[in-house]
């Protein structure tokens, strides 16, 4: 099985071009991977949509790829599918929904002596090295667990 996080690993470093501007070449992938015509606009769930959709067609699982380029919507197509799961027992390959209306993908989770969630690890689109949620590029991020709204986990194949 094709995991997620490798998947959004592979675009790592993306820019904008120009910078700033939600625009250039090399993101036009994931703009044409939501429901909106054109670019210009913060791309963290286009990107999303577009890593999902590429670990849906790598793995032939049967699940409507989302087309999303708003952050508010990826609760409803994940609770549309049975794919939310307790924020308290993230994985890595889940999709996190931040409290900041941002998303990514979980690369690793960090728990407590008692197993309570302390941080994840990330894939994002639309940050910087900052950790802002309007940046210009593909980055790892270190989120505390305070910044977690919600998790998505995909189906097993």
């Amino acid at each position: 099985m094709k995991e997620l996080s490798k998947i959004a690993a592979s675009d790592l470093g993306l820019k904008e071009s120009p910078r700033g501007s939600n625009k250039g070449p090399a993101l036009r992938k994931f703009f044409c991977a939501d429901d909106l015509d054109g670019d210009g606009y913060p791309w963290c769930a286009a990107a999303v949509s577009y890593w999902t959709q590429q670990w849906i067609a790598a793995n032939g699982v049967k699940l409507k790829a989302p087309k999303i380029a708003g952050v508010i919507r990826f609760p409803e197509w994940a609770k549309a599918n049975g794919l939310v799961t307790t924020a308290s027992h993230p994985k890595p390959n889940d999709i996190v929904v931040f409290t900041f209306s941002h998303i990514g993908v979980v690369e690793s989770v960090q728990v407590n002596g008692e197993g309570v969630l302390v941080s994840v690890d990330t894939i994002e689109g639309n940050t910087n090295d900052d950790g802002s949620r309007e940046g210009y590029k593909v980055c790892r991020r270190h989120r505390p667990a305070e910044q977690c709204r919600l998790f998505i986990r995909l189906p097993a194949c």
